[in-house]
């Protein structure tokens, strides 16, 4: 249960209003667009008043779906100040998971760039709960699951946020992640409720290391949180660096050499650790040396335990798997039951618990470290991705009588992932038919045709088979198709490099905004394309690229 003084504590929406009363006139920034707080008000009141007016009643939910930017930021506090629950539905999911989305929800209304329209799906919510927000991450079950925060959730861990990393209203805050990765609640309603400066990059300047520099430099950010893999893309980019910066790392594990690049281009370094369940993060440090990376302490009001395999609790330096208490601790999976009798509980105090799956200990100092998964859950790019969701969507397909998907490791990171099937099909086919399903990041960046997966005696499959098969494939790229290897000649001459890799994007191989456009010409010419420089912000890999450019009508025959 949540203590009364939790319960007491005042919802999101007021936060919301009391913050903005304290920001800057420039207050949120993005692209061309700069709004004052009157204008940002206005904004919310629109949004909120619609909502009203379309009879929104306290508790529905409301699908939000919009592009990045400022507007966006109204469309979701516009949603609250209603009374409403914020539903994040990314217009680059496709549409298939949208729709999921919306009826498994049960979606009343869905705010867009259009403004506010009614679901003809929706469901009425009843209860007395404080729902903030519902976010869907990929389901080990095989379909994605909803996990439904509340204000009290919320205000417990931006309250905590304000004092440890640390954020006030001289900060200037830089947000990168889109609303449908639970991260984004510190980057957009930290800066709203401490009444700091918010500095949204558009979709374009997030796949693009110079430009998100160009950001940082341009308003005079203090603070920037991001996965592994974006401040990668900055480093690789030829980021000089700010001493001002305090960046915040978290998503994926954070690697030593990366540690090292970044303590010597920010003023501070934190590891930030936590699960959806749990509200963003439940655990930060700040690191100081690249040798003594742990995931830290608890954050306010929350409890970290590690637990043996009959549930007691372990000793400090012995590995078991981290359970979380606490302030932080969600209301659980939207309409899921039994998958919430299986991932949290109640000890003999009362106190609700969820287990993570990670493993880990608790170290002489107090800190807690990370030493893996318990379970086949994988973080690409800071996704949380589960391995058997992509596999149900495969086994969907026609014609696919089993699969597997396997992760590419490299540096200890997961950099890629395989899918195994059988029997033998065009996977060329299946693997647009997937994309037609998954998000870009859970589409397998390579299929492999098989009579029969591998399996043991007791008839399972065979993973270690699988995972041999993969490290190969991973070393032996798979024939590249006519487009990928007119892009991959086209980078290969830009970049002064042998690119064979067709998982990775531009960026990733060390490409920026000024080869981008050196790119985009010889693209257009050698494949007589009117290819929009978007396309190469945006494509997640070139095998992406190249099913965007196949996408496209010719103008002339490519140049083969």
């Amino acid at each position: 249960m949540m203590p009364h003084d939790m319960m007491d504590r005042p919802r999101l929406d007021a936060l919301i209003a009391k913050g903005i009363s304290r920001m800057s006139e420039d207050c949120v920034i993005s692209g061309e667009t700069l709004w004052s707080r009157s204008q940002l008000q206005a904004a919310i009141a629109e949004i909120s008043v619609a909502l009203k007016d379309k009879g929104l009643e306290p508790g529905d939910i409301v699908g939000v779906r919009m592009e990045r930017g400022a507007e966006l930021v109204a469309a979701l506090c516009g949603v609250l100040m209603a009374g409403g629950v914020y539903l994040p539905l990314d217009p680059n999911y496709p549409q298939a998971r949208l729709d999921y989305m919306r009826e498994d929800s049960g979606a009343m209304f869905e705010v867009t760039a259009g403004g506010v329209e009614n679901l003809p799906t929706g469901r009425r919510r009843h209860g007395t709960d404080d729902l903030a927000y519902l976010i869907y991450t990929s389901g080990s079950t095989g379909r994605p699951k909803g996990v439904a925060v509340t204000h009290t959730n919320v205000e417990n861990f931006l309250r905590s946020m304000r004092e440890e990393p640390g954020l006030t209203e001289q900060d200037t805050l830089l947000a990168v992640t889109t609303p449908s990765f639970d991260i984004s609640v510190l980057e957009i309603f930290g800066p709203l409720t401490a009444g700091a400066r918010l500095v949204i990059a558009t979709e374009e300047e997030v796949r693009n290391g110079e430009r998100l520099s160009a950001l940082i430099a341009r308003h005079g950010v203090t603070i920037m949180q991001a996965t592994p893999s974006t401040w990668r893309l900055m480093l690789d980019a030829g980021w000089q660096g700010a001493p001002g910066l305090k960046a915040l790392c978290g998503g994926e594990e954070l690697p030593a050499p990366l540690a090292d690049q970044l303590l010597a281009h920010t003023g501070e370094l934190w590891n930030m650790y936590g699960p959806t369940e749990t509200t963003v993060w439940s655990a930060c440090a700040k690191i100081t040396r690249s040798e003594d990376i742990p995931l830290g302490r608890a954050i306010a009001a929350t409890d970290l335990r590690i637990l043996n395999e009959d549930g007691s609790d372990l000793p400090q330096g012995e590995v078991g798997e981290i359970v979380i208490g606490g302030a932080g601790v969600t209301d659980g999976y939207w309409q899921r039951p039994e998958l919430n009798a299986e991932k949290f509980f109640t000890d003999e105090m009362g106190r609700r618990f969820f287990r993570t799956g990670d493993a880990g200990l608790i170290d002489n100092d107090g800190r807690l470290r990370f030493r893996g998964r318990l379970d086949r859950q994988v973080k690409l790019r800071g996704h949380r991705i589960e391995p058997e969701e992509i596999e149900r969507v495969l086994k969907s397909l026609p014609g696919v009588q089993d699969a597997a998907v396997t992760v590419v490791m490299e540096e200890g990171a997961a950099s890629a992932l395989i899918a195994h099937l059988a029997p033998k099909l065009d996977l060329d086919a299946m693997k647009e038919l997937a994309a037609a399903q998954l998000p870009a990041i859970m589409v397998p960046s390579q299929m492999i045709g098989y009579d029969a997966l591998p399996r043991l005696p007791n008839g399972k499959i065979d993973r270690n088979t699988l995972s041999i098969v993969t490290a190969e494939a991973a070393a032996s790229p798979s024939p590249m198709t006519p487009t990928e290897a007119i892009i991959a000649e086209v980078f290969s001459g830009l970049l002064k490099q042998e690119v064979t890799d067709t998982s990775k994007h531009f960026f990733e191989l060390g490409g920026h905004s000024l080869l981008a456009a050196r790119a985009l010409a010889q693209l257009r010419a050698k494949t007589g394309t009117s290819l929009p420089l978007t396309f190469i912000f945006e494509a997640e890999s070139i095998t992406d690229l190249a099913e965007r450019i196949d996408g496209l009508t010719p103008t002339e025959e490519f140049e083969f």
